[in-house]
């Protein structure tokens, strides 16, 4: 009886389709459930009020997009750009199997965004607002640059995620870890255009980063392989990332600790080459990560003294 139920409106060639109309159900009763705190349901249409929104919210909805270019395009340009097209899907496969270790990194930022945005916006008032921005922003990049070493001097246990037949590919994981940092990065920035109105900076630098990841994939993939797709996704992040800090400080400055922020990816980048270079074991890179936790105890210890920490 249920079967036949399902099977009068379920079609299986559809799959596809039913991911796309689950998406709308959800969202429709997410509506639903949002109605009661829509003003416009008990004063009344607001033009004005809508013009101003869509002039913030539309560039953001260009960041959105434009965002998901550089992690997408590569995947689907590698076949088409590859020097050995006989193997091209091979190499995407190893490509992709490797570039899902680096989502360690993307899950990070996700949950931070989450507990940023309120955060953000709630701290805007305040006085002491900047400063706080600059605290939030020095300690991401130390937890950012945590998980890039601890993925990194443990990948001989991690790379156990992925088939033995895709690890000739972990060589991507530090160049997509570091990317996705600083896609992180960017997002902390952006709260500067979002605070400020000017949201079509970001729509800016998402396009300029968009544009970045599709010419880089056709001058790097056919001669790097899937090395050139990794260095594309990082450029792509990279330029925005600096282009919105150097526009920031003119529109909203804000006392970032830059040669901190500098000087803990640079420090995990040389601990990392060092464990490469001398091919240590596990013990050392123990010994390694925790030097990296110690130095870091160590350059912040001032700063929480003269906060009466």
């Amino acid at each position: 009886m249920m079967h036949r139920f399902v099977s009068s409106f379920f079609n299986s060639d559809e799959l596809i389709g039913y991911i796309f109309l689950s998406n709308l159900i959800a969202s429709g009763i997410t509506l639903l459930f949002m109605l009661s705190s829509y003003r416009f349901l008990k004063a009344g249409f607001d033009l004005e009020l809508w013009k101003r929104m869509m002039r913030y919210t539309w560039p953001i909805l260009v960041v959105s997009i434009a965002g998901i270019i550089p992690v997408s395009l590569d995947k689907i340009l590698f076949p088409h750009l590859s020097a050995n097209p006989e193997m091209a899907m091979t190499d995407l496969g190893i490509y992709g199997a490797n570039a899902k270790i680096a989502v360690i990194m993307v899950l990070f930022i996700q949950t931070f965004r989450y507990a940023a945005d309120p955060f953000f916006f709630g701290e805007a008032s305040n006085k002491d607002a900047q400063k706080t921005y600059a605290l939030v922003m020095k300690w991401f990049v130390i937890a950012g640059t945590f998980i890039f070493l601890g993925t990194m001097l443990f990948l001989d246990f991690i790379q156990y995620f992925i088939g033995s037949s895709y690890r000739s590919g972990l060589g991507v994981v530090p160049i997509l870890l570091m990317a996705n940092l600083s896609l992180g990065i960017f997002y902390n920035l952006s709260f500067w255009y979002k605070l400020t109105d000017k949201t079509i900076y970001g729509a800016w630098f998402s396009l300029i980063g968009a544009v970045i990841a599709i010419a880089a994939n056709i001058v790097l993939i056919p001669a790097w392989g899937i090395y050139g797709a990794a260095w594309a996704v990082f450029f792509a992040y990279f330029v925005p990332m600096v282009l919105s800090y150097f526009y920031g400080r003119r529109y909203f400055p804000i006392p970032y600790e830059v040669m901190k922020i500098v000087f803990y990816p640079l420090v995990a980048l040389l601990v990392y080459a060092l464990s490469v270079l001398f091919n240590t074991s596990i013990y050392l890179n123990v010994v390694l990560f925790g030097f990296f936790f110690f130095l870091m105890l160590l350059v912040e210890r001032p700063k929480a003294k003269t906060q009466g920490v």
